[in-house]
């Protein structure tokens, strides 16, 4: 999976949890979620340098074992 960018907006199912892998120099390009109803959990597990997630504007970096949970109806976007 080197990039997601199939859509902008994702729909979701209610108390579905999945699972994406991120090969290194990937990207995820800016998508929303259609409401504010929904939290995202971004688990770090093995980090490459550099990589990054922005939410509303606002950059955050992971910590390996450590999650950042984010309101998915703001505009989000992951660099690897």
């Amino acid at each position: 999976l080197n990039k997601l960018d199939s859509a902008t907006t994702h729909d979701g199912i209610a108390g579905k949890a999945g699972f994406l892998r991120l090969l290194p120099n990937t990207s995820i390009i800016a998508h929303t979620g259609p409401h504010n109803g929904r939290l995202t959990i971004h688990l770090g597990l093995k980090i490459p340098s550099n990589s990054f997630i922005e939410v509303g504007g606002e950059r955050r970096t992971w910590k390996e074992g450590k999650a950042i949970i984010l309101d998915d109806s703001f505009a989000h976007h992951v660099e690897n």
